[in-house]
């Protein structure tokens, strides 16, 4: 194996980390959008 090829393996290793977080902070603030939005509504029955 290459050096090149290492390279490679490791830039896709982190592409690979990099969209598993973003997909998982993306599904933790729709949570908590919905989450104030469920606040907000009880507040306006309130």
């Amino acid at each position: 194996m290459s050096y090149q090829d290492l390279n490679y393996r490791y830039e896709m290793q982190e592409i690979q980390v990099d969209r598993a977080t973003s997909v998982y902070f993306n599904n933790y603030a729709k949570k908590q959008i919905e989450e104030v939005k469920k606040k907000e509504k009880i507040l306006k029955i309130l």
